[in-house]
């Protein structure tokens, strides 16, 4: 009895661990395409939405950080930490 105790409590962290694996995985897998959600509008963002410089407006900027939270909502409501969204532009 003393030794299926033992093995059942290694069995259960085993298990736990697999489990908290899998959700970092997950987490990791949806922060990245968040990423390439809001990558891929920059990149393809109409003149119209362009400065003379070619710096995007602070609109179409709002337009991609909520594209991006939208994405990532579920993460934001079910693992505590709050995300932030920052659009960084390089001249």
């Amino acid at each position: 009895l003393f030794e299926t105790g033992l093995v059942v409590l290694l069995l259960v962290f085993f298990l736990f661990a697999v489990v908290e694996f899998g959700r970092a995985f997950m987490i990791s897998t949806v922060m990245t395409n968040a990423a390439r959600i809001g990558a891929r509008l920059a990149s393809i963002a109409p003149t119209s939405q362009r400065d003379a410089n070619g710096l995007l407006l602070g609109s179409y900027e709002t337009t991609i950080e909520n594209a991006v939270r939208d994405e990532v909502t579920a993460l934001d409501a079910g693992f505590g930490p709050t995300i932030n969204v920052v659009v960084t532009q390089v001249d």
